[in-house]
């Protein structure tokens, strides 16, 4: 005869979850002194300033383009997350069809990332940047990857009127030599696992593991609960 115990539903089930490889976890940004990272964040929130009427009627409801003349810096910035990585890649593409671009052409790349890393959560979101900054820098064009302070993401939002945690800025002579001599201070992005890398196929692995399964039975009850008082009333 089997025992109550053996018939009691089982609170959990097994299940297959496939482990993807992931390459960015280890890699670490350039580590850049405290003096020379605040340094940076002042310079850029003062060469913000020059854009700072334009963007925030940009980020006004009904702004209408041309109503108010777009600043020349603000033209040499890519603001966000998106930009940011869509202009990055499209030099990754470039370079890789050729290597050797003119000055001409590599005057509308990015020459510098500035990111709010310890502003931003997850942190998961920015660990392809190294591997990214580091495809899009050959050995005649570096880019930079500069870490900012932490708060900067208010300082800049005090200025433009929005969070900004990622800025890309093109090469331009708007700044002064003074902050790009100071950006160029910071040690490029290397990426030794990418400096003959081949394209290989992604190794997944799979783990068998449980699910607990009370969760789902406990809200399954209180649905029906509920609906159980809605029928009686």
């Amino acid at each position: 005869m089997n025992s109550l115990k053996s018939l009691e539903k089982p609170k959990s089930k097994n299940v297959i979850k496939p482990i993807l490889e992931n390459p960015f976890v280890q890699q670490n940004f350039p580590e850049i002194p405290e003096s020379t990272s605040k340094s940076i964040r002042d310079f850029l929130l003062h060469n913000l300033q020059q854009i700072s009427h334009y963007s925030k009627a940009k980020n006004t409801k009904g702004f209408k383009g041309g109503s108010i003349p777009v600043p020349p810096f603000y033209e040499r910035l890519t603001l966000g997350f998106n930009p940011t990585v869509s202009q990055l890649e499209a030099q990754v593409k470039a370079f890789k069809e050729n290597k050797e671009l003119s000055t001409e052409t590599t005057k509308d790349f990015i020459k510098y990332v500035l990111i709010c890393k310890d502003d931003t959560k997850p942190q998961i979101l920015l660990q392809h940047f190294p591997a990214l900054t580091y495809l899009s820098s050959p050995d005649h064009y570096k880019v930079k990857l500069i870490t900012l302070p932490k708060g900067t993401i208010n300082q800049i939002e005090s200025i433009i009127g929005k969070k900004i945690t990622i800025i890309g800025m093109k090469e331009n002579e708007m700044i002064s030599k003074d902050f790009r001599d100071l950006m160029d201070t910071v040690s490029n992005v290397d990426v030794p696992w990418l400096r003959d890398f081949k394209f290989q196929k992604t190794r997944v692995k799979m783990l068998q593991t449980t699910m607990p399964l009370g969760k789902k039975v406990k809200a399954q009850k209180i649905l029906k609960k509920s609906k159980n008082i809605k029928r009686s009333t």
